[in-house]
């Protein structure tokens, strides 16, 4: 032990430049970091956009809106669904309670995610 002491005190201007080197590395780093200081306070949300253009508010509303909300109706920790559909367009809105586990990402089981270079799909 006093052998390599003794080896830090003979080269003490490298042993100053690396320590110096490692301070502002640290620095760096620290300032880099990405933290925040409080936790998203927004719900867990899962958005749903449909789209075609040909199609009016009403068929989109009976033909996909409708079908959507039936199908995720029973998605746990539900807390409530929105949704609206204008000319072409179906958004629904999934609200989830948020908790400990809701932060996972997870999705229940029976749902997949199919994702494709233009859309992310839900399916059953």
């Amino acid at each position: 032990m006093a052998g390599f002491i003794n080896t830090l005190l003979r080269y003490r201007t490298i042993v100053l430049i690396l320590l110096a080197a490692s301070l502002a590395a640290g620095i760096f780093g620290a300032l880099k970091l990405d933290v925040e200081a409080y936790p998203d306070p927004s719900p867990p949300l899962v958005e749903i956009i449909t789209q075609n253009p040909a199609w009016s508010a009403e068929e989109m509303e009976q033909q996909v809106t409708a079908p959507i909300e039936v199908t995720l109706n029973g998605t746990p920790q539900l807390e409530q669904i929105r949704s609206i559909s204008i000319f072409g367009l179906s958004d629904v809105k999934l609200y989830l309670i948020c908790s400990r586990n809701s932060r996972r990402g997870r999705l229940p089981e029976r749902y997949t995610v199919i994702s494709s270079p233009a859309r992310t799909l839900l399916t059953t």
